[in-house]
């Protein structure tokens, strides 16, 4: 399992398929033979299999159905629960994981594969303190190269980088594969050395299988977005190619593929890309890069109805990302700021840290904006959007020299920005 980031947005809680499955669930009836049974009624409910990943699910089911008391079985049918959480960003897909774990723990108490799979839903979930205590019980009784894994990706997201390198470092000396590759990428990513970064993946996508093509797609799509970074955007069309070819409906990858094509000004193929990828996926990004490139291809009424949809769900959906959405738009600011310094509470990375910078300025509290924009930037990541906002929080503090300094980072690295935030590079320093 590959951690959030930066790398993935937040799934949020509208348990949409866990309502849907529960309902037919209860219309179904059935009968049971234990606790453990009832935990997994829902789980092993079927459903359309319309995706790869769909059909391994129900190959997982119906394994579990053949021999329900099979930890492994039961193991392999929660992972990949979590991967279709995952894929559709609908947390109730995370709910049935979560029972499969319980079920697991009920057949085996204590049992390190279910403790591991809980503790990636709470992680996903974003109760980081919980994922925390787990994935330290796990580290100390068992130490696997996953257990490493989880207990980094928390420390990643609350903040606390230099004890995350050293878990994704653990994973390394242990297990030199995609997993472990692939976090250490991050590591190098959130640290400003892309180079670093786009060795790792190259390495991750080498020691990849197709066996588990949502990681490997994954992994592609991540390489597309630090090789057009870099301005390698032949690169970038190479492995979002083979991500799509994975995955044909990876969201990550047809964002990606949107945002490549806008830098290339091929508008319809960006806006192609967007639909599909909201078609894939009801985050905030995809929404985002849908309406701006209906709005570039002079769209006007559909753009605003893509915004519309995506101002109903985007609280919920990402509050970090919608946070910055409408501080771009210039939209309910102090909304914005409120989402912004909730996000705040619970992870103190360099993407929160710039979420509250941006807020706090659109809202005129220039002095946390400055605070904030410091934090943001200490750990050294280079990031368009990042310094964007930090050029317009020097600009708005007066000192043009720094502003005109975070612009030229930003317009190095420009590829990667949407239209409605090119748009922002133009108030910078000409204040």
């Amino acid at each position: 399992m590959l951690p959030d980031d930066g790398m993935q947005a937040v799934v949020a809680p509208n348990f949409l398929a866990l309502s849907l499955i529960l309902a037919l669930t209860a219309a179904c009836g059935g009968s049971s033979v234990g606790p453990s049974n009832e935990l997994l009624r829902a789980a092993l409910v079927a459903f359309p299999a319309k995706s790869p990943l769909d059909r391994e699910i129900a190959r997982a089911q119906e394994q579990v159905r053949r021999d329900g008391s099979s930890l492994p079985a039961l193991e392999r049918l929660g992972t990949l629960l979590i991967a279709k959480a995952r894929v559709t960003h609908d947390a109730g897909w995370f709910k049935l994981a979560e029972q499969t774990a319980l079920a697991m723990e009920q057949r085996e108490p204590g049992d390190h594969s279910a403790l591991l799979l809980r503790g990636h839903v709470l992680h996903s979930l974003h109760d980081f303190a919980a994922a925390e205590a787990i994935a330290k019980t796990l580290t100390e009784k068992r130490g696997t190269v996953h257990d490493h894994g989880l207990l980094g990706d928390v420390l990643y997201d609350v903040g606390r980088l230099p004890e995350a390198a050293a878990s994704y470092q653990r994973m390394l000396d242990l297990k030199p594969c995609l997993q472990s590759y692939a976090r250490a990428a991050q590591m190098r990513w959130i640290k400003g050395d892309l180079q670093g970064a786009r060795g790792l993946l190259e390495l991750a996508v080498g020691a990849g299988s197709t066996r588990d093509a949502d990681a490997l797609a994954w992994t592609h799509s991540r390489l597309a977005a630090v090789a057009m970074q870099m301005g390698d955007f032949k690169t970038a069309e190479n492995a979002i190619m083979i991500a799509l070819g994975l995955q044909p409906n990876h969201a990550g990858a047809l964002v990606t593929k949107a945002r490549l094509a806008l830098a290339q000004g091929l508008t319809q193929v960006a806006l192609d890309s967007a639909t599909a990828a909201v078609a894939a996926s009801s985050e905030v990004e995809p929404r985002w890069v849908l309406a701006d490139c209906l709005r570039l291809a002079g769209r006007e009424m559909e753009a605003r109805t893509a915004e519309a949809e995506l101002e109903k769900t985007g609280a919920e959906d990402d509050p970090r990302t919608f946070a910055l959405y409408l501080a771009t738009r210039g939209k309910d600011l102090a909304r914005a700021h409120s989402l912004a310094k909730k996000e705040l509470f619970a992870r103190h990375d360099p993407m929160t840290q710039d979420a509250v910078a941006f807020t706090a300025l659109a809202t005129g509290d220039r002095d946390l904006a400055k605070s904030a924009c410091e934090k943001a930037l200490a750990a050294g990541t280079q990031d368009a959007r990042l310094f964007v906002h930090a050029a317009l929080v020097a600009s708005a503090a007066g000192d043009r020299e720094l502003a005109r300094k975070h612009r030229e980072s930003a317009l190095r690295l420009a590829a990667t920005l949407l239209p409605s935030e090119r748009a922002l590079v133009e108030r910078i320093v000409a204040n």
